[in-house]
């Protein structure tokens, strides 16, 4: 997560927050963060509103690698951009 652009872009890192399931395959990892502004990815070429905006990530990961990771349930990490586009 903390690789991820909308993190690296405007994270907070004293707000990030790791909860792991790992009962079963694959494991879920919930990351929980806060970043200085609304939107998803890299936002430099963007007009931003500056509101504290919570983020909830899920993570799959099986076989020691991520297979799926998504962002507030609308963001697809891997891809980089919105599901369902």
């Amino acid at each position: 997560v903390m690789d991820d652009p909308t993190f690296k872009f405007d994270g907070m890192a004293d707000t990030l927050k790791v909860e792991l399931d790992e009962t079963g395959d694959p494991v879920i990892a919930t990351v929980d963060f806060t970043s200085r502004q609304a939107g998803y990815g890299d936002r430099s070429d963007m007009m931003l509103a500056q509101v504290l905006t919570p983020h909830r990530c899920v993570l799959k990961i099986s076989g020691g690698q991520v297979r799926s990771a998504v962002m507030d349930g609308t963001w697809d990490m891997l891809s980089q951009k919105e599901i369902g586009k």
